[in-house]
C-alpha cells in the first residue's frame, strides 16, 4: 500500500478516512487490523474492572426522572436495571450514593447499550 499524504485528509471526517484507508487494504491486512483492534478492545475491558453492586438509583433523561438498580459499576460506566424503554445515545444524569450516610454524587453519561433488563451507561470523561 502506498504511503498516505496527511494533507489529502485534512478536512475529511475521521470515519470517512478510516473507511477509505481500510477499503484500500488487502483482505489479509484487514484481518490483521481487525485482530489488533479486537485485542486492544479486550485489553481495555480487562483494565476496566467492574464492581458488582445492588444499589437503588434515580436518573434523569431529558426532564423525566426514572428509578432503577445499579448492578455493576466501573470507572467508565455502569449498568442500571430498569424496565423503562430508552434509546441508544440518550444523555443520562445519575444520582448515586456510596452508602446511606454518604452525600449524593451526580454522574453524567450516555446510554451505550440496551438490554432486556436495563441499560448500559458510558460516563463522560
Amino acid at each position: 500500500m502506498p504511503p498516505i499524504d496527511k494533507d489529502d485528509y485534512e478536512d475529511v471526517p475521521v470515519f470517512d478516512q478510516l473507511v477509505e484507508l481500510i477499503s484500500k487494504m488487502t483482505d489479509a491486512e484487514q484481518e490483521k487490523l481487525l485482530e489488533l483492534l479486537q485485542r486492544r478492545h479486550s485489553e481495555e475491558q480487562e483494565r476496566e474492572k467492574r464492581i458488582s453492586l445492588y444499589t437503588e438509583t434515580a436518573f434523569t433523561i431529558g426532564s423525566e426522572e426514572y428509578r432503577g438498580i445499579v448492578l455493576d459499576l466501573s470507572s467508565g460506566g455502569c449498568f442500571i436495571e430498569t424496565s423503562d424503554d430508552f434509546a441508544n445515545g440518550q444523555e443520562v444524569a445519575i444520582r448515586m450514593k456510596r452508602s446511606k450516610d454518604a452525600k449524593t454524587i451526580l454522574v453524567r453519561g450516555r446510554i451505550a447499550r440496551i438490554e432486556p433488563n436495563g441499560i448500559g451507561i458510558q460516563f463522560y470523561k
